[in-house]
């Protein structure tokens, strides 16, 4: 009986903490409705509304929940599948934010008209829904459903595009997707028979998984982290990127770089953390995993940065980029230090800006009708100069150049691993660090390409003047990366106010 009502405790408890799941949820439950009570002339008006409202509503159950007296208390819900805390209350924020820049970018594409059905707000909002989930899960049971709701959503969407290319894009991405998931599935399975459970508190405590063996405690890890490592697009799993960014639709495109990473990364952080609360038996597993996890990390800043300097098209050079920016996440959540996860965390929210604006920017050539190949953005600066400094600005925050909130993420990470390596003396995270860096000037070769050519090329092909529905959002979306750099306490006062993991 007093399991029963325990149980009944716990979900009645936890269901005060879901608004922004369930928000969601009546979000698309409405687009339904929406579909089947409204003539199709007229439906595609209410689409768009209804999900900005849902959007709106879930941000502000988010606030809701950061500003009650327990929010500082971390807790555990739903049999521990979901955990609530400040930390996961701010990437939630960040997916509902770039959820919103997706939805404003789908309303000025004029490449395609795949946005006008119920079916495409119907899957974006899916895969929200999973990446909430994900964010605040420590089960991998959870983090399963959630990496799948996300997926299956995502492989859909892809195939958006009335592009041949699109199709083709969807079918690699769904192959690739069934692999990893197969994969992480059968590590998943390895890690539960070694600790005897999924919910990562319990395997802190678990002996088993104390007395194991580091090579199938290796094999293991990396297994079951290999459906994160797809979400993030990082080696050996990153091969997809290329073939989906060029095929889907860019605003969908813009969502794929930013919120499954989010989601992707909430999920390893919290392993990490759950991993360096484990006091093995054999005191090397913790350095083996971090030089595992590690190589993973330098091979996907290195390996991503060498495939965007031979890319002929923008949107396949930010696919690589995109990759890039995955091992740095990985990077710094491997300095298992408060000040790595605060800048990690304020990362994510600059990285959010940089890559919204930098697919606005091919979003708008796009519609010019002239494709996203380097010579169609010929000339362009001189053009249209709003334009032109808002690519100069954002390509030179994605290389992390002073005077752009690019510069002040990386000096944060860099600090931060540096100040790992100093107290920790792990080899592998020198060898990170200097890898990281030494990228930063390799990005030079392939970011600063896109203005080169936008003010000393030039072209015949014709040009749009910017509505002024564009221009509003290129330079709402390209002025927190200027504003960011002179004040980052609008971000980093939320930050440091949340409980930082690794204590």
């Amino acid at each position: 009986m007093n399991s029963l009502t325990e149980q009944l405790h716990d979900l009645l408890n936890g269901g005060k903490r879901l608004g922004p799941e369930v928000t969601i949820t009546i979000t698309i439950l409405l687009l339904v409705v929406a579909s089947i009570i409204y003539r199709k002339k007229e439906q595609h008006r209410y689409f768009a509304p209804i999900s900005i409202a849902g959007l709106l509503f879930a941000g502000l159950a988010i606030f809701i929940d950061w500003k009650s007296p327990s929010s500082s208390i971390s807790e555990s819900y739903f049999g521990n599948m979901l955990v609530y805390d400040q930390a996961g209350a701010y990437m939630q924020a960040l997916v509902i934010l770039g959820t919103l820049i997706t939805v404003f970018l789908t309303l000025y594409y004029r490449a395609e008209a795949f946005h006008k059905t119920a079916e495409y707000h119907i899957l974006l909002m899916g895969m929200v829904l999973g990446s909430l989930f994900a964010v605040r899960t420590a089960h991998w049971a959870m983090a399963v459903l959630a990496l799948e709701l996300i997926s299956v959503c995502a492989y859909a969407l892809t195939g958006f595009s009335n592009k041949r290319n699109g199709s083709e894009a969807a079918i690699k991405y769904l192959l690739f997707g069934a692999t990893t998931t197969g994969l992480s599935l059968f590590g998943i399975s390895l890690l539960y028979g070694i600790s005897g459970s999924l919910d990562f508190s319990d395997m802190i405590s678990s002996e088993t998984l104390k007395a194991i063996e580091p090579p199938v405690f290796y094999v293991a890890t990396f297994l079951a982290v290999a459906g994160i490592l797809f979400k993030l697009a990082s080696f050996p799993f990153h091969p997809w990127a290329g073939d989906v960014y060029e095929g889907a639709p860019t605003p969908l495109v813009s969502f794929f770089s930013t919120v499954p990473k989010i989601a992707g990364i909430a999920i390893l952080l919290r392993f990490i953390e759950t991993l360096s609360g484990v006091e093995f038996q054999n005191p090397e597993i913790i350095q083996g995993s971090k030089i595992l996890l590690g190589a993973i990390a330098a091979v996907t800043i290195t390996g991503g940065n060498l495939l965007a300097l031979s890319q002929r098209d923008v949107k396949r050079m930010m696919a690589f980029s995109s990759v890039s920016q995955g091992g740095l996440f990985i990077a710094t959540a491997l300095c298992v230090t408060p000040s790595g996860f605060q800048a990690l965390m304020f990362y994510l929210a600059v990285y959010l800006f940089m890559n919204t604006a930098a697919f606005m920017i091919i979003q708008i050539r796009e519609n010019d009708g002239h494709g996203t190949s380097f010579r169609a953005f010929n000339g362009e600066g001189l053009k249209k100069p709003t334009y032109g400094i808002a690519t100069v600005l954002v390509m030179a925050s994605l290389i992390g150049l002073p005077l752009t909130a690019g510069f002040t993420g990386k000096i944060r990470i860099f600090t931060a691993m540096w100040e790992a390596f100093a107290t920790q003396q792990s080899t592998i995270l020198l060898v990170i660090f200097i890898t990281a860096v030494l990228n930063t000037v390799i990005a030079l070769s392939f970011y600063l390409r896109l203005p080169y050519v936008m003010y000393f090329r030039s072209s015949d092909l014709t040009t749009k003047k910017l509505g002024k529905g564009e221009y509003a959002l290129l330079v709402t979306l390209s002025a927190p990366v200027l504003f960011l750099f002179f004040d980052p306490e609008i971000v980093t006062s939320f930050i440091e106010s949340i409980p930082a993991f690794f204590k």
